[in-house]
């Protein structure tokens, strides 16, 4: 997410205009990107660690939950890492234009190998590396400074990355998919794996593009003015799929979210306008979807992604849109119904071959009955699909549409955000002691969530959560807390970023203006505090509750098993608990289950085997 809110309390607010610079990159079409053989990620890691494949389970009564192969309840915890976007940023002179020239960090893997680029603040969000790559699991340094992101995310007890990937290096020039970012996008993929972390593919857009142009003040001030953010603000389409009939950049309060460029924009792709070359009036190139209209082209962008992971288990799935916007369209209600929710069908039918909707001729504005054409051969079957709903429920901490059920494929994952007294709307109005009503708790949105995940026939996963370092304390204590009464997976707004006068920071990892300007430090205590968590990592039967006291460092859980006895010395089928390193207590087991061992972790970390006898109710205890 990206929000001027946010920005104001992370750096100080840069200057763009609107420039459209070629992309030098290798173009392929789809059928090309699909390589011969790619079982598993990082295949050639001798000693990496096995990671099975995920999908969604639909319990009795109960919401849909995200297990292992061997129906274990999976909860993922991690960060959104960044770095690896097309992201504006600033080219700090100016004489030249503004955003700078895309992308700023290289998207060749080779440059990559054993290095890392040098940092800048002229981009806030530094590079994705791993100069130690090739390693297994622990063998990689984890120490501040040592450019090891997935070494030092594995570290801290994260087992996976929402990794943001832009639209606009998919399909830098319309109809011809880029090689080389995907093998960039793979290589991440592949140092994931060497740490056991999975991967969620996240199809990230902030403000619609990159492109969004700068404006000139308007008179109506403070109605009515420039949109203009600093940087860190916004991603995804390329220029050419940028189509807004004139309308101008012009925002109520400067806020982006109600840009009328942006909203023209969303308003046009939703719409499946046709895009057309500007010099010669005549529409784009076709890629590989049998339309050529924008979510043609989008749904084409995302299988040539897909197709490079089909068999790949680091990738847990594919998120299909970061915090979509409803354009001039519709109120929120209709707006899902009519277009949010088909598209998302749209999409996965593409990919997985669900054939949901029926058939509508390519190039025109699809109704909300209109399906897709499958676009892989085979198609993925395996991978699961995050999507969210309208961007309006980060200010009200719920649905503001009706949550209906729009797909058939059974790997769907429910992922909104949740900025409780952060971007709610007691955060958002100038409202005196608004925030002692509304939201009600920390609680109200996980609750509101699990019921719309529950009608949607959906697994439930926050894919954005966050605040400022100056309030970890509060918000961030208060919001993993909810998390854990939930019992839902999540990943925190985000890994790491560049700072340079900064009170408070949202990345774990931030660099500050020191020369030179470090990759990966320092580590922010606070966060350490409060994200290193004990957790279950993989329940059998039931998990009916868990809690976490960061201060007391204390971990109580308590899950139901009525299967068969679980032998000791099976980790596949077992209960697992992971320990962070520092945190010292002693494990025990109660109730229908026994403690099988304490594995001590190279870091200092430890994972408790606890096995079922099929009893019933079991507890599970880490004490100080």
């Amino acid at each position: 997410m990206r929000h001027l809110s946010r920005i104001r309390s992370a750096r100080p607010g840069w200057r763009r205009a609107a420039t459209l610079l070629a992309a030098a990159a290798t173009l392929l079409p789809l059928g090309a990107l699909v390589p011969a053989a790619r079982a598993t990620s990082g295949a050639s890691c001798s000693g990496c660690p096995t990671m099975p494949w995920l999908h969604v389970e639909q319990p009795a009564g109960g919401r849909a939950q995200i297990v292992d192969q061997a129906g274990r309840t999976v909860l993922l915890r991690g960060v959104n890492l960044t770095g690896a976007e097309d992201d504006f940023y600033s080219t700090g002179d100016p004489a030249v234009p503004e955003p700078g020239p895309t992308p700023m960090w290289p998207t060749d893997p080779s440059t990559y190998v054993g290095a890392c680029p040098t940092n800048s603040n002229l981009n806030p969000e530094p590079p994705v590396c791993e100069v130690q790559a090739g390693l297994p699991e622990y063998q990689q340094s984890s120490a501040d400074g040592s450019e090891n992101d997935l070494a030092q995310i594995r570290a801290l007890g994260f087992d996976v990355v929402r990794l943001t990937v832009s639209w606009s290096q998919l399909e830098p020039t319309p109809g011809t998919y880029n090689a080389t970012y995907i093998s960039r996008i793979a290589q991440i993929v592949d140092w994931a794996h060497q740490q056991g972390v999975y991967v969620l593919l996240d199809m990230h857009q902030d403000n619609y593009s990159r492109y969004t142009p700068e404006t000139a003040p308007v008179d109506a001030m403070p109605l009515v003015g420039p949109t203009q953010e600093g940087g860190n603000h916004a991603d995804g389409a390329p220029a050419w799929a940028v189509v807004t009939d004139g309308v101008p950049a012009e925002a109520a309060n400067g806020q982006a979210p109600f840009n009328t460029y942006v909203e023209a924009a969303f308003t046009n792709f939703w719409l499946n306008r046709v895009p057309t070359d500007p010099t010669t009036g005549q529409p784009v190139p076709q890629g590989s979807a049998p339309g050529n209209g924008l979510q043609d082209h989008y749904i084409g962008a995302v299988a040539a992604l897909a197709s490079r992971f089909v068999g790949d288990s680091t990738v847990v799935g594919y998120e299909i849109m970061n915090e979509p916007l409803p354009g001039f369209l519709a109120a929120p209600g209709g707006f899902d119904q009519g277009y949010l929710y088909p598209f998302y069908r749209r999409v996965i039918d593409a990919v997985t071959g669900a054939g949901d909707g029926i058939t509508c001729p390519p190039s025109v504005p699809y109704t909300a009955a209109c399906g897709y054409p499958t676009l892989l051969n085979p198609p993925d079957r395996r991978h699961l699909f995050f999507f969210e709903p309208l961007v309006t429920r980060n200010l009200t901490d719920f649905a503001t549409g009706a949550s209906v059920p729009f797909s058939t494929y059974p790997n769907l994952v429910y992922a909104p955000h949740a900025y409780t007294h952060v971007f709610t709307a007691d955060a958002e109005l100038p409202v005196p002691g608004l925030s002692t009503v509304y939201p009600p708790s920390y609680d109200f949105a996980m609750q509101t969530a699990d019921t719309e995940a529950r009608a949607l026939h959906a697994a439930l996963f926050i894919g954005e959560y966050g605040n400022s370092s100056t309030d970890d304390a509060t918000i961030l204590a208060s919001e993993t807390a909810a998390q854990d009464r939930a019992m839902v997976g999540s990943t925190l707004w985000d890994w790491k970023g560049n700072c340079p006068s900064c009170q408070g920071v949202w990345n774990v990892y931030y660099s500050s203006n020191s020369a030179p300007l470090a990759q990966n430090g320092p580590l922010i205590p606070s966060r350490v505090e409060y994200l290193s968590r004990i957790r279950p990592q993989a329940t059998e039967g039931t998990l009916v509750s868990y809690s976490y006291d960061p201060v007391k460092q204390t971990f109580t859980m308590s899950a139901a098993y009525s299967g068969h006895r679980i032998r000791p010395g099976d980790a596949g089928r077992e209960t697992l608990v992971y320990i962070p390193a520092g945190r010292a207590g002693a494990v025990s087991v109660s109730g229908a289950a026994v403690l099988d061992q304490v594995v001590a972790n190279p870091d200092g970390s430890r994972l408790a085997e606890v096995a079922p006898t099929g009893g019933g109710t079991y507890g599970v205890a880490v004490g100080p």
